[in-house]
């Protein structure tokens, strides 16, 4: 049995406070937002970037719309880049830990994912794709 959408944001809410992240209620659900300091791109600069996770509650399903926004180059930091005295750990993508938070929360009140619809476009492709290739190999055994 799944809980109310305020159960649901009500958790989400009290575990963002662990983390950057802050939760605004939607009518159809919420969003969290993070602000936070991307992966080193080229030369090692680093930026800021906006982590958006709109989220929509429907019938005990959610359904999550990412969005990543780069907002602008992060003050740089000093120290080495190379460090002898820990061992190295690979940095937790902050989108990762908010799926993670999410689906964590979900399973716990008894939220499912909801299923995007297949589009009867690809059905069709895929279809064509199998005809196609049954016909070429009936093509090679009659030559």
């Amino acid at each position: 049995m799944t809980s109310s959408p305020e159960a649901f944001v009500a958790k989400v809410r009290k575990a963002a406070k662990a983390g950057p992240y802050t939760v605004e209620r939607t009518p159809d659900g919420f969003v969290l937002t993070a602000e936070v300091v991307g992966p080193p791109r080229a030369r090692g600069r680093r930026h800021r970037e906006r982590l958006t996770h709109a989220v929509v509650l429907a019938e005990g399903t959610y359904r999550v719309t990412d969005t990543r926004e780069t907002l602008d180059e992060a003050p740089e930091q000093g120290g080495s880049l190379l460090r002898l005295d820990r061992r190295a750990e690979a940095p937790v993508d902050p989108a990762v830990e908010a799926h993670r938070m999410l689906t964590g929360i979900a399973a716990e009140l008894g939220w499912a994912p909801a299923r995007a619809a297949v589009s009867p476009h690809l059905v069709l492709g895929i279809i064509a794709a199998f005809c196609l290739v049954v016909l070429v190999v009936a093509l090679l055994l009659v030559l």
